[in-house]
This record gives structure tokens, C-alpha cells and sequence, in this order.
């Protein structure tokens, strides 16, 4: 099989130095479901919003793989650290507000 279009995301839910970022692979139903809520909420697009459509991105791909603990998408928001592609040498597309130290 080939390399996915879909974009690898590496998320970073602690400040810590050390903290190893959860990796994981988005699919179609990620991007389709972010569209839809980004538009239900007048979030704008992607390019006119890029911050929030890839922060929700990233917990609708975690949220699928089991890995959010239940957490809603607006406790994600306020507990993610950063989100970096993983293909791309860790070029930053994403930073969220941090919530404080000891997150994670």
C-alpha cells in the first residue's frame, strides 16, 4: 500500500522537555468531519482558520483511535501543546494555547 494523503500528526499534550508526542495518522472521515463541525460553527475554512480546523483535526483522528480518555474537543483545545506534521520534519502547522505547566 501506499503513503496516505492524509496528513501524520504528531501531538504534544505535555510542556515537558522530555514528553514524546502521540503520533497518529488522520483519514478521509477526520478531514470530513472537521469540514462539517468547522462550518456548523463558523470556524471558516481551513486557510482562514488553520489553528483551530488542525486542532480539531488532530482530536477527531485521536478521538477515533481511543486515545482522547473521553476528553470533549474543547478540553483537547485547551490541553494540546503543539501539533506538528510527522512527515515533514516537524514543521510547525498548529499551536494551541497551552493551558499551563503539568498538562499531560
Amino acid at each position: 500500500m501506499g503513503k496516505l494523503a492524509t496528513p501524520k500528526l504528531e501531538v504534544y499534550l505535555s510542556e515537558d522537555d522530555d514528553a514524546e508526542p502521540i503520533i497518529v495518522q488522520t483519514i478521509n472521515a477526520d478531514l470530513v468531519l472537521t469540514e462539517t463541525t468547522g462550518r456548523k460553527h463558523g470556524w471558516g475554512t481551513f486557510a482562514e482558520a488553520p489553528i483551530k480546523n488542525q486542532t480539531f483535526m488532530a482530536w477527531a483522528a485521536l478521538k477515533r483511535r481511543g486515545l482522547v480518555n473521553g476528553a470533549t474537543f474543547e478540553e483537547f483545545e485547551k490541553t494540546a501543546v503543539s501539533i506538528t506534521t510527522a512527515e515533514s520534519g516537524g514543521e510547525i502547522v498548529a499551536f494551541p494555547t497551552p493551558p499551563g505547566l503539568g498538562s499531560g
